[in-house]
């Protein structure tokens, strides 16, 4: 809502904070302070009119304290304060000199935040006589945060296009206004009526407070409609009971002495009210560091036993294992996950892709340019449920060969907590449904009983990795692995073709390939999403270090299976420790594991390789989004090339230029149609 977030969007931002009760440490009242009225007067009192007007000025007032008691109170946070933005106009009455004119005048418009300033603006002198001129424009609204130049799309993670405006509406526990609910159900309406009276039902001492403004003031007309109290100086804020709010023009000074005494008293009220929140705010990140602290510590995880590592070779240390993404499930856990047609052939190299809810175009791109190359192992995809598929993918599929297709039965919910039909292109928190079972060991050769996904309910984007994991069991040990998004992703070269590969059988461990963003176009630090997921999943104190170095594409990785197994694990492991559910958070993870080691010394993985952008096998293209690729020399005649001129053999995020985006557009039309 981001943000954050967001969005963000946002970002929304997806942190948790533990709110202070106000009415505890504030128990008669709330911060009585607004912003001056008028060209930025000091006060917040006004001089009562006199003459034949006073009736009609006084109608003005009370209708705009009426405006006043509901829009402002609208505007305030929890404590009562304006917010920043906050702009509302109220017309001022009409005096002899103006003839009835009405002049208009902006109030919430605060010069600074600090208490004392706010502090200054209690009273107003003359509020009539402030705006004899033109009325001043109105406060605009601050502009939408800045977003990164990546601007980072949902469908990267295997979403289709149209979710990309809708992921920080998930981090808030809300669905697209679609006007259905999540089970296709009419969504819940509720009337202007209705909300209004469970608006006004909410317990507020700001607004009894400006009851009883309201009701001094009427009481006041009816004297000054006696001739009495015309022209004297009167509060717009309550204060209390036992600060009048209004005062006579001969008590004027000693008014003003107990308005001046009780604004020095609200401010040590903020100042011990500040003081508990930064007590309470210490305690909370010395509980986060301590919690982070067991999380780092947790990075051992399971060590080889002391039969393996009493024969480890050449005396080295034990190393690390992160646990199998099954054994949360408990007793004798299986994989029951099959595919929906296809076979897996262990020898061959694989793609893995993750592709739900796309029309047959984004296929033909992928599948097409891939075969083109001559590549000739396995494509894994998950697809959406063979009835929810566009129409035609499930005949294209079923005729591609090697191919292996799985259709997950996911158990989505709504962003409050019922039943769904689906991700929703990533939007909604998911669960797996038939992906692990638990067998007997007692009965080996009977059916294993299905389990309920042992995780919570999560992005697809993020549970993705389960499922390649899940994948990457059915290959040997050397044969590579490519994980990749496949909506935004061609082929121009074979990827496999010039691996490094082992000669002598099984390797005990392999090689990992991890691919970066443009490194001058953004760090991690200077990225809005990037930061935020990191942040959101680690807390800031443990990811600042990672603040200036290059984005770590979780889009695009490859390795051997023996070392893709062990990532996957220890993407899977970060969700279990951290429970970031924010949509995105995978590439923090992903980022984390890199830059904090975590995969250094980890059974399986026998080193970590990190391609810097437009100089390996995968050509990650998102940043380059301030000049055309054509004049940096990375597109000629169709073709996508790296900075030394050779051919990227993967060309990742293609759709961020224009030009190259219409080129593969053409591709798929000429696929399309020889498909026909």
């Amino acid at each position: 809502a981001s943000q954050g977030g967001g969005a963000a969007r946002p970002l929304p931002s997806s942190a948790q904070h533990k709110k202070v009760g106000d009415d505890k440490l504030h128990p008669h009242r709330r911060r009585a302070a607004v912003p001056g009225v008028g060209n930025g007067g000091a006060s917040n009192v006004y001089r009562s009119p006199s003459g034949a007007a006073a009736s009609g000025w006084f109608c003005y007032v009370l209708c705009g304290l009426v405006v006043i008691l509901f829009v402002v109170g609208s505007m305030r946070d929890e404590r009562g304060h304006l917010r920043r933005s906050a702009v509302v106009t109220v017309v001022s009455p009409p005096d002899a000199g103006t003839a009835g004119a009405a002049n208009r005048q902006p109030i919430g418009q605060r010069g600074s935040s600090t208490t004392e300033d706010t502090m200054n603006k209690y009273t107003a002198r003359n509020f009539h006589d402030h705006n004899d001129g033109e009325p001043p424009e109105q406060q605009r609204l601050p502009p939408e945060p800045h977003k990164d130049a990546e601007d980072t799309h949902p469908e990267d993670s295997g979403m289709v296009a149209d979710a990309a405006d809708a992921a920080d509406a998930a981090a808030l526990g809300e669905d697209s206004n679609d006007g259905t609910n999540g089970d296709g159900g009419d969504a819940e309406a509720r009337t202007t009526g209705a909300a209004a009276a469970a608006m006004l039902a909410q317990p507020s001492a700001f607004v009894d407070g400006e009851k009883k403004l309201k009701i001094e003031l009427r009481k006041l007309k009816e004297r000054q409609a006696k001739g009495m109290d015309r022209g004297v100086m009167t509060l717009t804020q309550w204060l209390g009971g036992d600060i009048p709010v209004w005062t006579s023009k001969e008590n004027e000074d000693e008014w003003t002495r107990k308005v001046e005494q009780r604004k020095a008293e609200l401010k040590d009220e903020d100042d011990k009210f500040w003081a508990k929140v930064k007590e309470y705010v210490e305690g909370e990140k010395e509980r986060v560091q301590e919690a982070m602290n067991k999380v780092v510590a947790m990075k051992t995880v399971i060590v080889q036993d002391n039969a393996e590592a009493a024969t480890a070779k050449d005396g080295a240390e034990p190393r690390k294992e992160y646990p199998s993404p099954a054994a949360m499930v408990g007793g004798d856990a299986v994989v029951m996950l099959e595919p929906t047609f296809g076979k897996h052939r262990p020898d061959e190299d694989a793609v893995f892709a993750f592709a739900e809810g796309y029309d047959i175009k984004i296929y033909l791109a992928f599948m097409e340019s891939l075969k083109a190359t001559g590549f000739v192992g396995d494509i894994v995809l998950s697809v959406s449920s063979l009835d929810k598929l566009k129409p035609g993918v499930e005949k294209y599929l079923r005729a591609q060969p090697n191919l292996v297709v799985y259709t997950v039965d996911w158990k989505c919910y709504t962003g409050s907590g019922k039943l769904a039909s689906g991700p929703k292109e990533g939007i909604r928190m998911c669960q797996f449904s038939g992906m692990y079972g638990t067998s007997d060991a007692d009965s080996p050769d009977a059916k294993p009983r299905p389990a309920e996904d042992p995780r919570e309910a999560r992005p697809v984007a993020t549970a993705r990795y389960e499922l390649y994991w899940a994948w990457s069991l059915a290959y040997h040990a050397n044969s590579w692995l490519m994980l990749i998004d496949s909506r935004d992703a061609v082929f121009q070269t074979d990827p496999f073709k010039d691996l490094p590969r082992e000669e002598e059988g099984q390797a005990e461990d392999g090689q990992l390939y991890f691919f970066e963003e443009n490194s001058e176009a953004t760090t991690i630090g200077q990225s809005q999403f990037n930061s935020r997921w990191l942040k959101t999943a680690y807390g800031v104190e443990n990811v600042t270090p990672f603040f200036d170095k290059p984005v770590v594409c979780s889009g695009s990785t490859m390795g051997e299976q023996v070392a893709i197994e062990a990532y996957l694990r220890a993407m899977v492991v970060q969700f279990d420790e951290t429970r970031c559910k924010v949509k995105g958070c995978d590439q923090g993870f992903h980022n984390y594991l890199h830059y904090s080691r975590g995969l250094e010394g980890v059974k399986g993985i026998r080193s970590v390789k990190l391609w810097e952008q437009g100089k390996g096998i995968i050509n990650n293209l998102g940043l380059l989004r301030d000049k055309p690729l054509r004049e940096r020399g990375l597109l000629k005649e169709g073709t996508i090339l790296n900075w030394d001129g050779s051919i990227s053999s993967v060309a990742h995020q293609f759709d961020r230029d224009d030009e190259l985006k219409r080129i593969i557009n053409g591709y798929k039309v000429v696929f399309s149609a020889d498909l026909h």
